[in-house]
């Protein structure tokens, strides 16, 4: 996109506001035109940025730091994150950053409000601008706009891959710790710089331009940055900080919660808290839809409070789904009740728009009740979240699928981008169940019990033509109805946002998985074999669920189930769960594909076969499965035999669990691959969060105080309103606009080091 269309579009202020920025002429030259190393551009980058003397900063409110040496830890050592400069609100720094002159801060892409990502040079960029001869629409479908300046065999586009992957994820973790809908970077490449818009469908990226003789074109993007409110720069403002009240009655709520759903002297009740609730990081969501009641009053709003989600996106384009642990506050500012609240599951997220509504999950979900599916939530509400006082008509929606149209002449690779960039709608599901997922087992009895509750709810929707696609043990929920303290944890299947009807993907000539108008979600280590092996020709259907579910069942008791691996295996239990679960390789075309082991441990059960379980009958239940699927020479000659079908696997494990209850253990729980100290930093290291039960942290908001909207410049809600807006002009001078209010203290203690 055109600089100047990128500002005026993603930045609108009002002319007053640009009149009053500090003027740019010399802004950088005092950054080195041919440096050695990028840290030789840190110091003037953040020199020429702050505030200096009687100059005003050229981002108000805000100030800049060198955070490349200290990086955020939170995510575990592989997941760190350091932006070479982090901008932060001037609430947000420590005492310790604000005094004493130095330029260095440790990174927090919990207060980030926005990075710069620099390079030495400008052959080190990511971004290849097309020629300015290509100026027709056409001419771009064909130019390769990221990492297009490589062949992709060269070693030189291996590297340049491996530093875009960087800046990705440092926009990742960005919204991934904040209510964002969007977020704002500037990537600097030698003496050139380009501004980078990144939503939940994808980025938009500025042309390249040369920050150093052309300084006004920065300058006026941080001063709109710093004007603007901080809805304009991304942030949820349908989100605020608890009240200390609030947190205090959250807190014994979940404390109460608990101690039904695990036991309070358990030893998982501590660590259970920690997953939660984090002291002083309590966030009020408010859900109030849109629609009114007959009288024509707006609906009673829901306020929510959460802390810890229990899941967080992994990217920054798709449904960037995250999961908490709610408690609903019954009157807002109120007096709240002296009883501890009822803790329900929040699922917040972002739904593709090109579904109809009634694909919509909570409609799914509602759908599949009154049909008698067993064994899945009720749903208490849901809604596509609105603006920020869900006083206009304004949802959150992404902005980059936008931009797709043939009036866009600018945009590069259209055709293809057309197939990957999709509009997306951010909507939140309240669910009656808060539990824990299947890796918190506790026994092969819950296992095989609760997993079969998950089979029933897909089994019983199959039966309503309805696939759940998307099985893995984060979408089985293990939960414990309060009224009756008797009863066993139940398995509730979950996340049916990519289930599909089967009418739509079964016609009379079935369609390959890449041309499935609702595509799953694949998530990679429980995928069918099949399906990794060839999506192109494969149509998901109901056995590559069961065969997911086989997985999910496998991976839980090799994680979490006393065991022996025999020692004519030629292979440690760490390096089987990462090579059946976790192999992928590229082939030619640059797409992934994988299920090698999964493959060969079909035909011959060279892997399964040298694991020996304490709960005999949990090695009958896997080699009865595994019999089914494909029949091996090497199964045991009294294996068990069924029908591979819905209904031969409902009859087969029915019965099993009916005549071998006796013979499945009660308390052979054993945390198998981090039992040893090489393991644990290996685990560490590499081991997705949900398989080691590490807390993610609290997910933050940007001010407590919203701006009036009479105070504040055109947001992005004004976007198509005809607003006078003055083309860049640089010789203006300076005003402030006051800096928003403070969120969260941000202390010394704010990064949990794992």
């Amino acid at each position: 996109m055109p600089v100047v269309e990128f500002l005026q579009t993603f930045l609108p202020v009002f002319e007053e506001t640009l009149a009053g920025m500090p003027a740019a002429k010399g802004a950088f030259n005092a950054v080195p035109s041919n440096p050695k190393h990028e840290s030789e551009m840190y110091k003037p980058l953040i020199h020429a940025l702050n505030a200096a003397g009687t100059r005003k900063g050229r981002c108000p409110g805000f100030v800049f730091r060198d955070t490349s040496g200290s990086p955020d830890t939170s995510g575990g050592k592989v997941g760190s994150t350091k932006p070479d400069i982090s901008c932060f609100a001037q609430q947000h720094l420590l005492p310790a950053e604000t005094h004493g002159g130095s330029l260095k801060s440790r990174a927090d892409m919990g207060f980030a409000a926005t990075f710069i990502e620099v390079k030495t040079n400008v052959d080190l960029d990511f971004y290849a601008d097309p020629s300015p001869d290509l100026k027709q629409a056409v001419d771009r479908d064909s130019h390769r706009f990221i990492l297009g300046r490589w062949c992709r065999y060269d070693d030189e586009y291996v590297v340049a891959k491996k530093d875009f992957g960087q800046s990705v994820a440092y926009a990742v973790e960005l919204c991934q710790r904040q209510h964002r809908c969007f977020c704002f970077s500037v990537a600097i490449s030698g003496c050139y710089a380009r501004l980078l818009r990144w939503d939940r469908a994808g980025i938009i990226v500025s042309e390249s331009f040369d920050y150093v003789q052309l300084p006004q074109l920065l300058c006026e993007f941080f001063w709109r940055f710093g004007s603007v409110s901080d809805a304009a720069r991304g942030y949820d403002m349908t989100v605020e900080c608890a009240t200390k009240e609030e947190e205090k009655f959250f807190a014994a709520s979940i404390r109460a919660h608990i101690a039904v759903q695990v036991g309070a002297g358990s030893m998982a009740f501590s660590t259970s808290l920690d997953a939660h609730y984090k002291e002083g990081h309590v966030t009020a969501i408010c859900l109030a839809k849109r629609p009114r009641d007959h009288d024509g009053h707006p609906l009673p709003c829901r306020r929510l409070l959460v802390s810890r989600p229990l899941t967080v996106p992994l990217s920054i384009a798709g449904s960037s789904t995250r999961a908490y642990w709610a408690v609903q506050v019954d009157h807002p500012g109120g007096r709240l009740p002296g009883v501890p609240g009822e803790v329900i599951l929040l699922k917040d997220t972002w739904r593709l728009m090109p579904k109809p509504d009634a694909e919509n999950e909570g409609k799914v979900l509602h759908d599949l009740k009154r049909k008698g599916v067993r064994n899945i939530p009720n749903v208490l509400d849901d809604e596509d979240v609105y603006s920020e006082d869900h006083s206009s008509a304004q949802v959150q929606e992404t902005a980059t699928n936008g931009f797709l149209d043939r009036k866009y002449e600018w945009v590069c690779e259209r055709e293809r981008m057309k197939k990957r960039v999709v509009a997306r709608r951010h909507y939140r599901l309240l669910l009656d169940i808060a539990g824990y997922p299947l890796l918190h087992l506790s026994s092969t009895h819950e296992l095989l019990n609760t997993a079969y509750d998950a089979y029933q709810a897909f089994l019983d929707a199959y039966k309503q033509n309805r696939l759940h696609r998307d099985m893995h043990p984060g979408n089985i929920v293990l939960y414990k109805d309060p009224a009756d303290p008797w009863a066993r944890r139940k398995g509730y299947l979950i996340d049916w946002d990519h289930s599909c009807a089967i009418t739509t993907v079964y016609e009379s000539v079935k369609r390959p998985l890449e041309s499935d108008p609702c595509p799953p979600s694949l998530q990679w280590q429980f995928a069918a074999e099949e399906l990794l092996r060839s999506t192109s020709k494969v149509v998901h259907e109901a056995q590559h669920d069961m065969e997911s579910l086989l997985y999910v069942v496998l991976y839980c008791a090799l994680l979490r189930l006393r065991l022996l691996v025999k020692p004519s295996a030629n292979f440690e239990l760490l390096e089987l769960v990462q090579h059946f679960f976790d192999e992928v390789r590229t082939v030619l075309g640059g797409k992934n594909e994988g299920g090698e082991y999964k493959f060969l441990n079909k035909e011959d059960r060279r892997y399964t076969s040298f694991i020996v379980w304490d709960c005999a009958a949990l090695n009958v239940w896997i080699s009865a499965l595994y019999h089914a699927m494909k029949v091996s020479t090497n199964d045991p000659p009294d294996t068990p035999h069924f029908e591979w079908t819905p209904e031969g696997l409902d009859m087969f494990w029915r019965s099993f669990l009916q005549e071998r209850d006796h013979d499945l253990h009660r308390n052979d729980y054993r945390d198998n691959i981090s039992s040893t100290l090489k393991n644990r930093k290996v685990i560490e290291r590499y081991a997705p969060r949900t398989s080691t039960g590490a807390s993610h942290q609290p997910t933050m908001t940007s001010s407590s105080r919203k701006r009036r909207a009479e105070d504040s410049p055109p947001g992005p809600s004004d976007l198509g309103r005809p607003r006078k807006l003055r083309r860049l002009d640089y010789t203006v001078s300076a005003v402030t606009a006051p800096p928003p209010s403070a969120s969260y203290p941000r202390d010394d203690g704010e990064l949990d080091r794992q």
